[in-house]
């Protein structure tokens, strides 16, 4: 891991500053990260299981 990738700031500066984000994050790692989103203008392609849109 590079150092600062576990700061929420920088992490939350790194995403403000994305247009597509593709994290690839066990769901505890993927739900906090996306807490960091401050913007609707970015694009989240997230295949955890946290975001479920059905259930089953």
């Amino acid at each position: 891991m590079r150092r600062g990738e576990k700061n929420p700031n920088r992490r939350r500066k790194l995403i403000k500053a994305s247009d597509v984000i593709l994290p690839c994050l066990p769901d505890a790692a993927s739900l906090e990260s996306m807490s960091l989103v401050e913007s609707d203008r970015v694009i989240i392609i997230d295949a955890s299981t946290a975001f479920r849109i059905k259930q089953g």
